[in-house]
């Protein structure tokens, strides 16, 4: 099972999950789910082989994503319950998937591209939240204790690393 927020847009993340799903598919039954796609990547994938599950209409760049923030995750979070039984493993990609995941009686793999924006990217924040605090004042769900269910993190080298602990676990 593999879990990623969106494809929307034509980025390398969308391309590397494409290229890896297709190669863990040889030998092993993946499931995309995706909070959203467009019809576009649905094509792009199928012709691939890979059927992409979406669960709903928005995903983090939806304003009605964050105003429902905690009650998207938990429908969300429902579903995927329903659909462990066909894997062993969860893999997730980009915030707020990896939350979900964390919810999931499955171990845990995740891919960690960067730092989400919407953490520290002061243009960003500005246009969801002004803060963290501000963040967990509308999100029930404990977003910033998901790190210790992570059963391993998968990150593209060592200076991104760095940012992406400094970013969502105050270290270094």
């Amino acid at each position: 099972m593999w879990l990623h927020s969106h494809l929307t847009l034509p980025v390398g993340a969308t391309n590397y999950i494409l290229q890896v799903i297709r190669e863990l598919s040889r030998n092993n039954t993946v499931g995309l789910y995706v909070q959203k796609s467009t019809p576009e990547f649905e094509q792009l994938y199928k012709n691939a082989g890979i059927e992409i599950i979406t669960l709903s209409k928005y995903s983090t760049g939806d304003m009605l994503f964050w105003l429902n923030f905690s009650g998207q995750i938990k429908k969300e979070v429902q579903i995927l319950k329903s659909q462990v039984k066909d894997y062993d493993l969860v893999i997730s990609s980009m915030f707020p998937m990896n939350v979900i995941a964390s919810s999931l009686n499955l171990p845990h793999l995740q891919f960690c591209f960067q730092p989400f924006a919407f953490f520290w990217d002061p243009l960003m924040t500005k246009k969801i939240v002004s803060s963290k605090a501000d963040f967990s004042l509308f999100a029930s769900v404990p977003v910033w204790k998901i790190r210790y269910s992570i059963d391993q993190k998968v990150r593209l080298n060592f200076n991104n690393k760095r940012r992406i602990e400094k970013v969502h676990f105050g270290n270094l």
